[in-house]
């Protein structure tokens, strides 16, 4: 049986195992969703951007490194860009996540084994985080499981199978792992701006803040199809041929208000001269600009 301490009432509330098993399966649906959709869309924009091997898309931890060749030219970090981002963001992220799953494995993995072979029947764990949920279980008989400060407790015959010489290469681990998680994380950020930047520039900000929030398969996957925008092409896109540059795009000239002019609301009169509102051509001289402190009668 497994209890969940609340932190607030300090009373011990059963989880359901039906439940707990309920709720794994549909965390490994959504991951293996997400999983294939980000996987999906990083091969298709492999593929448009003609990386090498863009089947390694589907390849866990390899995937890092096929998006991070896709925006391996345009990958900037407070405004400088990342020489060879794409092996960095690969190494990186994949030691993060190895030195995760390790720290999870090592510490909690013997206890979940114990219960899965099936020698926990009748045992029970009590999960708190707190230091009222603790005091609140010091008087059921259990034990801390691990460490102090683990928030686990049994009440089981299963031994903690590391002495307390492994206390301090655990918290060592501990602390590297989120020392990686905090870099991995600007690395992230990076390629996410990098890969919309290049891709949905006018979505960049917006896909890039749910992105940080895991959504970030959704957004590559809706993207797989769109070919690369080029800053040059989403300036003239927004304002046309500006400056009567000859050489820009003309096609959305002569519809409507010029797109030749994007000031050319805040003006009068010919646009070949923006100040003609303060000249008057009677009675003045062209060829004079002080004429109007003249005299007419000399």
């Amino acid at each position: 049986m497994i209890y969940y301490i609340d932190p607030v009432t300090g009373y011990g509330n059963q989880i359901s195992v039906t439940l707990i098993w309920s709720i794994l399966g549909v965390v490994v649906a959504i991951l293996l969703a997400m999983y294939l959709l980000r996987s999906f869309g990083v091969y298709k924009l492999a593929k448009t951007k003609q990386v090498k091997n863009p089947w390694l898309a589907f390849i866990p931890l390899a995937w890092s490194f096929t998006i991070g060749k896709v925006v391996d030219d345009t990958a900037v970090f407070f405004g400088r860009r990342i020489k060879k981002f794409a092996t960095w963001f690969c190494v990186i992220f994949s030691v993060s996540n190895l030195l995760a799953i390790a720290y999870f494995v090592i510490v909690y993995g013997p206890l979940i084994g114990y219960f899965l072979q099936g020698y926990g029947k009748g045992a029970e764990i009590w999960i708190a985080n707190s230091e009222a949920a603790i005091q609140a279980i010091q008087n059921k008989g259990l034990v801390e499981y691990g460490f102090q400060g683990m928030g686990v407790f049994t009440k089981t015959n299963f031994v903690f199978p590391y002495g307390a010489g492994f206390k301090i290469p655990f918290y060592i681990l501990q602390i590297l792992s989120n020392i990686m998680d905090l870099v991995n994380i600007v690395f992230e950020i990076t390629m996410f701006t990098a890969v919309f930047r290049k891709f949905w520039p006018r979505q960049m900000w917006s896909a890039t803040i749910f992105s940080i929030f895991g959504l970030f398969p959704i957004f590559v996957f809706v993207i797989r199809n769109k070919q690369e925008v080029k800053p040059e092409d989403l300036f003239r896109n927004a304002y046309g041929n500006p400056y009567n540059n000859p050489y820009a795009n003309t096609t959305n000239q002569n519809t409507g208000a010029s797109k030749s002019e994007p000031f050319s609301e805040f003006g009068g009169g010919s646009n070949s001269d923006p100040f003609s509102e303060f000249s008057s051509n009677k009675n003045q001289n062209d060829d004079e600009p002080f004429s109007e402190f003249g005299d007419d009668n000399k």
